[in-house]
């Protein structure tokens, strides 16, 4: 990607364009099935797409169950149809990776939609708040 299509860091309403499996990824920590997410951002300046790749892990504390958790309303479990998952509209937290290089889009959180209203952003905080302090 391009210097000059980076979207500053910020907040930004999107929906999920795609989804794309990347069968066993090497990583630090073994081989890990992996899938790639693909949100599309909508700015007056124009169209971004913006990626998140997931492990797919449906342990509570993954990224990949938060989000969905934060996304759908509902705890992925294994044999999850991510199909479910394209057109879901959500608010994008997106900051700048800076490598020696290069730069990069990375988004930093997943958030509902905004016109889902705000008490759905505080359930969604209250799940997340309740399942944490039922593991202490």
């Amino acid at each position: 990607m391009s210097q000059a299509k980076l979207l500053p860091a910020g907040l930004y309403d999107g929906a999920i364009e795609a989804w794309k499996n990347l069968g066993l990824v090497a990583t630090p920590f073994g081989q890990l099935p992996k899938i790639e997410v693909r949100f599309r951002v909508t700015t007056p300046e124009g169209a971004h797409s913006v990626v998140r790749r997931y492990a797919i892990n449906f342990a509570r504390k993954s990224h990949l169950s938060r989000d969905v958790e934060i996304l759908l309303g509902e705890f992925p479990r294994p044999g999850f149809d991510f199909d479910r998952l394209v057109a879901v509209r959500c608010q994008l937290s997106v900051g700048i990776d800076e490598f020696s290089t290069k730069q990069r889009h990375r988004i930093k959180a997943v958030f509902p939609a905004r016109e889902t209203g705000l008490e759905a952003v505080f359930d969604a905080i209250r799940r997340y708040s309740e399942r944490k302090d039922s593991r202490k």
